[in-house]
C-alpha cells in the first residue's frame, strides 16, 4: 500500500511534525509505504516559525515553488493507493482535477482554518476528514459525516521523571505566534515570582527579542526538536492560556498533551480541547480569571505531593488516549478502508 502525503510544510512545521512525520514508524510496521511532498518551501517554513518577515521578492518565488510541487503531486496521484493532504487548502479546481485522477483523498487539519479560507469544496470532495478536537469536528459535520477524530498525538515517556529538586520551574511550550496568549496571564506571573523566592520560569518558543526578562527574570529559550524532551524534564508546571475566540476554540491541544506526557501537572484556560481533556483537580487545573490563575498556580507551587499526583495522573491519561499507540491504529484503519473503496 502507498500513500502521497502533500503536507503544509516540513518538520519545523508542529503540526506536519506530529501528524505526519510521527505516523511514519507506525506505517511502515503495517508495508505502508509514504511518499512526502512539502507545500511550501523549507526557507519559508523557517520564516513561518520565526516570524521572520517574507518580503515581495520572496511570496513570488515560494508561489513557484508550491506550483511545481502541485504539478508533481497532481502527476504522481494516479499511482498511489491513497493521498493525504494535511493543511493545504487547494483551490475548487484543483480538487476537482485531483478528484479524476484518484478520489481516494484523506484531508487532515488541526486548526480553525475555516476563518480565513474557504474549504468546503475540499470537504465535500475527501473520502474522510480528519480532525484534531470536537469543535472542529462541529464545522465539517455541516458538510459530511466521513469524520475521524484524531486528536494530536504524543509519546508518552513511561519513565518516572525526578525533577531536580532545586525549587520550582514554571514553564510555557509553544512558538512565536502562540506567545501572544500569555500576554493576559503576565501579570499572574510576576505576582507569583514577587511571591515565591523558589520559582524560577522558563518560556521555550518564545520570541527572544521579547522583553520579558526584566519583568521577572524569565528564562527564554528557542524552540529545538533536540532539546524540547530534555526542556520539559525539567519543568515541574506547565500553563496553557488561551483566548475566548473561534482561532483558539480550534486549537488542537498539543502543549498540554505534551505536558501530560511528561508527567507535568498544568494550569489552562477553559476553552475549547483544553476544558475536554482537563479533568479539574485531577490532571490539571482550569483557570479562567486572574484570581483563579494565582490561586492554582500558587496551590501547584506549594505542593509538591499534589504536583506528582496531577502528573502521574495526567501521563496515565495521556498513554491511555493520545498516545501514538492509540492513535496510529485508527489512521492506519482509515488509510486502509479508503484504500479498499
Amino acid at each position: 500500500m502507498k500513500v502521497l502525503f502533500l503536507t503544509i510544510g516540513d518538520r519545523s512545521i508542529a503540526s506536519t511534525r506530529v501528524r505526519v512525520y510521527g505516523y511514519l514508524p507506525y506505517l511502515y510496521k503495517e508495508n505502508i509505504k509514504a511518499f512526502i511532498l512539502h507545500y511550501t518551501p523549507l526557507w519559508h517554513c523557517r520564516k513561518i516559525v520565526s516570524l521572520k518577515r517574507v518580503d515581495f521578492f520572496e511570496k513570488i518565488l515560494s508561489k513557484i515553488y508550491s506550483s511545481f510541487v502541485l504539478f508533481f503531486f497532481l502527476i504522481m496521484t494516479p499511482f498511489f493507493d491513497v493521498v493525504f493532504i494535511q493543511k493545504v487548502v487547494l483551490s475548487n479546481f484543483t480538487i476537482l482535477i485531483l478528484k479524476a485522477l484518484n478520489k481516494r483523498i484523506i484531508f487532515d487539519f488541526d486548526d480553525a482554518l475555516f476563518i480565513h479560507k474557504d474549504m468546503v469544496h475540499i470537504l465535500k470532495n475527501s473520502r474522510v476528514v480528519v480532525v484534531s478536537n470536537n469543535n472542529l469536528k462541529e464545522f465539517v459535520l455541516r458538510y459530511t459525516n466521513k469524520i475521524l477524530e484524531l486528536p494530536t498525538p504524543v509519546n508518552v515517556d513511561r519513565e518516572n521523571f525526578q525533577r531536580n529538586g532545586k525549587g520550582v520551574t514554571l514553564g510555557w511550550l509553544g512558538s512565536p505566534v502562540t506567545f501572544k496568549y500569555l500576554y493576559a496571564v503576565m501579570p499572574v506571573l510576576e505576582s507569583l515570582k514577587a511571591r515565591f523566592d523558589n520559582l524560577s520560569i522558563e518560556f521555550m518558543g518564545a520570541d527572544k527579542n521579547l522583553k520579558l526578562k526584566p519583568l521577572f527574570e524569565a528564562r527564554v529559550s528557542e524552540w529545538s526538536s533536540e532539546k524540547e524532551r530534555e526542556w520539559l524534564s525539567r519543568i515541574d508546571i506547565g500553563i496553557a492560556p488561551l483566548g475566548d475566540d473561534e482561532e483558539s476554540m480550534g486549537k488542537s491541544g498539543y502543549k498540554i498533551f505534551q505536558y501530560m506526557s511528561m508527567a507535568i501537572p498544568y494550569v489552562a484556560s477553559p476553552v475549547g480541547i483544553n476544558k475536554d481533556v482537563t479533568e479539574d483537580g485531577i490532571n490539571g487545573f482550569l483557570a479562567k480569571t486572574p484570581r483563579e490563575w494565582l490561586d492554582k498556580l500558587s496551590l501547584l507551587i506549594r505542593d509538591a505531593s499534589l504536583r506528582k499526583n496531577m502528573g502521574r495522573s495526567g501521563m496515565e491519561k495521556a498513554k491511555a488516549m493520545y498516545s501514538y499507540e492509540v492513535t496510529a491504529s485508527a489512521l492506519i484503519r482509515a488509510l486502509k478502508e479508503v484504500a479498499a473503496k
